[in-house]
Formats: C-alpha cells, sequence, structure tokens
C-alpha cells in the first residue's frame, strides 16, 4: 500500500507531504477504493506514517518508498534507473491492481489531505500521463 501510494504520488508531482494531517484522508479514500479488501488491516487501522513504512513481516515490492525528513513523507523511487512508466507497470504486475487504480486511491487521499499539508513540484515536470496510459 505504501508503495503505491508512493508510486501515485509521485506521478501526481507530490514531492512531500505531511503525515500528521493524512490519517483520516487515508481512511476516506479507502471506504469508496474497491481493493481496499485486499488490506484488511489497513482498513481497521488506516495510519498513514505505519502505511509508509516498511514492516519486517511486510513483504515490500522494492519500487518506491517513503523517506521521513523534517517532518514530511517525501515519495521516491527505489532505483535511479526506474522511471515512473516503469514503476507504474512494476506496481501493477506485483498487486495485481491496475495502476490506474492506484492513481484513484492515490487522487482521492490527495483530495482529502489539506491544501497546505502538500508540497509538489512545479506544473509540466511530472509524468502524469504515462501512468494513466497503462
Amino acid at each position: 500500500m505504501g508503495e503505491g501510494l508512493a508510486v501515485g504520488c509521485l506521478v501526481e508531482g507530490v514531492t512531500g507531504l505531511d503525515p500528521a494531517t493524512a490519517d483520516q484522508a487515508l481512511r476516506a479514500a479507502l471506504e469508496t477504493w474497491p481493493w481496499a479488501t485486499r488490506y484488511p488491516s489497513l482498513r481497521r487501522n488506516p495510519a498513514v506514517r505505519d502505511t509508509m513504512r516498511t514492516s519486517p513481516g511486510r513483504r515490500g515490492l522494492k519500487i518506491a518508498r517513503w523517506v521521513f525528513s523534517r517532518g514530511l513523507a517525501v515519495p521516491q523511487l527505489r532505483d535511479d534507473d526506474w522511471d515512473l512508466p516503469g514503476a507504474c507497470i512494476r506496481l501493477e504486475e506485483g498487486t495485481d491492481v491496475p495502476a490506474r487504480r492506484w492513481l484513484d486511491l492515490t487522487r482521492a487521499f490527495l483530495d482529502r489531505v489539506p491544501d497546505a499539508a502538500i508540497w509538489r513540484a512545479p506544473a509540466g515536470t511530472g509524468e502524469t500521463g504515462a501512468f494513466l496510459e497503462l
């Protein structure tokens, strides 16, 4: 879940967000996301900070991660050689959730996070189209 949100945030041009304001936003976004049933523990307790960290018992895909710096959660691809279209394809293959559905969840989540808690890249620097074409 954390990797899906990280890739989705990168596609949306998000360079960081304040995780302290996002738990309710994730809870509300999950209520309408059809694939939420695949993540039962998260539906019971949608804590953003926990979702963004990979626990030792959870098997991550190694596509993207969240780095915490100065109170912000910063989405990053794990490998400098990755690009967003490649990350989207790998995410889809690793989760069996269509990439565009991860973007649906990300947008629903971001729509509910206060604007002041989201940092974005300047317009025109993202690769949103590549994600939507999958």
